[in-house]
């Protein structure tokens, strides 16, 4: 805020007092005009910075989701083959075949942490009304993806703990040749489980590539997301 400073000589006449009330109002308009200035100013850098984090998280939404996918294919395939062995032992009074070898693909969880700093720091005012719409959308998408990737890992949770029970010290591979076939029962009841979450977490994770592809490309209609979500 600039500082207005009245004339040090009296006004004598009214001439004199018109011209020193004109001169105050005039400095105080220069003063609120550069504050005004300075605060789109702000604004306009502030809502730059803001669609540049948010195009980054959606373009790394994006790239995570189909990582995400390629987990899912792997450990699908992983699970759908070890079941078929966890039958055959069953169906043929036989030992479990020794595993595939286990998938290796790592993943991040999708995520949005520009769009929730914003939401919690009041920047959203700084979007438009169709920029809040696409991205709220998507961000329920993720809560609820967050939720299945939850219980998807509490599924596994069993699994590893059946295996580890025929662990040995010596041999971190698990031996299911002394599984009997209650415990292969067991066996293929969890891994059907943990299948299932596999499944249900990539479903959630496709719908979220969907939704942030479009709002890559810059769709913003909300009808048009929620149809590229499904």
């Amino acid at each position: 805020m600039l500082d207005v400073h009245p004339p040090h000589e009296s006004a004598h006449t009214w001439r004199d007092f018109f011209i020193h009330i004109a001169t105050i109002v005039v400095g105080l308009l220069i003063a609120v005009g550069l504050e005004q200035t300075v605060e789109a100013i702000r604004h306009a850098h502030e809502r730059t910075e803001l669609h540049e984090a948010l195009r980054d998280d959606t373009a790394k939404a994006v790239e995570d989701t189909e990582r995400v996918e390629r987990f899912r294919l792997a450990t699908d395939e992983w699970l759908i083959a070890r079941i078929d062995q966890a039958d055959d032992a069953l169906d043929n009074h036989r030992p479990i075949a020794d595993p595939p070898p286990p998938p290796q693909v790592d993943f991040d969880v999708p995520d949005d942490p520009a769009w929730k700093a914003a939401r919690s720091s009041g920047l959203l005012e700084l979007l438009s009304q169709q920029d809040i719409k696409a991205y709220t959308e998507v961000e329920g998408i993720l809560y609820y993806a967050e939720s299945k990737h939850v219980e998807m890992n509490n599924k596994a949770v069993p699994v590893r703990e059946f295996t580890d029970r025929f662990t040995r010290r010596n041999n971190p591979s698990p031996d299911l040749s002394r599984a009997t076939p209650e415990d292969l029962q067991q066996y293929r009841a969890l891994l059907v489980s943990y299948r299932e979450g596999v499944r249900v977490y990539g479903r959630w994770c496709r719908s979220i590539h969907g939704g942030e592809v479009a709002i890559l490309h810059g769709e913003r209609d909300l009808n048009r997301i929620q149809k590229a979500e499904r």
